[in-house]
């Protein structure tokens, strides 16, 4: 049997996490899910997931903090990210932005996060040391 490619999801907002969940789940993929950064980045080290898609602003440790911490972990060190927020913030320095391989403004379309999803999943396979 093939192993599907597994997706953390870490959001908040339980209605965003569990539409996410939804489609992610209905195209085959093992999703993981957190409703806080802390949850998310525990998840993260014991789990080991294939890609991980957070949102920025969260309670307790936001996006951008996981995506700090998540470089830390060493098996995390090269798992592609994708951030995802309602609030782009023109303050925003391009290192904020760099933290994660992708960014996606809410509300988003649901294929447009697939897509994504797909061309990091495929970079990935095709540099496994990337």
């Amino acid at each position: 049997m093939i192993a599907k490619d597994k997706i953390l999801v870490i959001d908040d907002e339980p209605d965003m996490l569990e539409a996410i969940q939804y489609a992610l789940s209905a195209r085959g993929y093992d999703v993981l899910t957190a409703l806080d950064g802390d949850i998310g980045l525990e998840k993260a080290e014991a789990e080991n997931p294939d890609l991980i898609v957070t949102d920025l602003l969260m309670p307790t440790i936001d996006g951008w903090r996981v995506c700090q911490r998540l470089k830390g972990i060493h098996a995390c060190k090269s798992t592609p990210v994708i951030m995802v927020s309602a609030v782009v913030d023109d303050q925003m320095s391009t290192s904020d932005m760099e933290l994660g391989d992708c960014y996606l403004s809410k509300p988003f379309a649901m294929q447009t996060l697939l897509d994504m999803i797909n061309r990091l999943l495929e970079r990935r396979e095709a540099d496994p040391n990337e």
